[in-house]
């Protein structure tokens, strides 16, 4: 009887999964917006100075003081970044720059 309700439990588990994956995909009609890569969008020169001259020195500041993990990474950049206040676009841009960088 246990093999029967336990077999039962996961074809119905099954089905479910099934029918919200067919759901999840569902066509609209129309194709999605071209998106944009990362090599598509191109760095402002306002923000490659201001990265160069203020954000990675005061970084490099920033992890000498002990404020982050002492290591220099990209989950501390990050870390740092969310301590300044950047818009999501710049936070990209300096990401971007600091990948580049390193």
């Amino acid at each position: 009887m246990r093999r029967l309700l336990t077999t039962l439990a996961l074809l119905v588990l099954a089905a479910h999964f099934a029918a919200t994956d067919r759901a999840a995909r569902a066509e609209g009609g129309a194709p999605p917006p071209p998106g944009f890569g990362d090599d598509q969008l191109t760095i402002p020169k306002e923000m490659i100075r201001a990265y160069l001259s203020q954000v990675h020195p005061n970084y490099l500041r920033w992890l000498g003081n002990g404020d982050g993990s002492g290591e220099d990474s990209l989950a501390a950049f990050t870390v740092y970044l969310s301590t300044q206040s950047v818009n999501r676009f710049e936070h990209w841009c300096f990401t971007q720059l600091y990948i580049r960088s390193h």
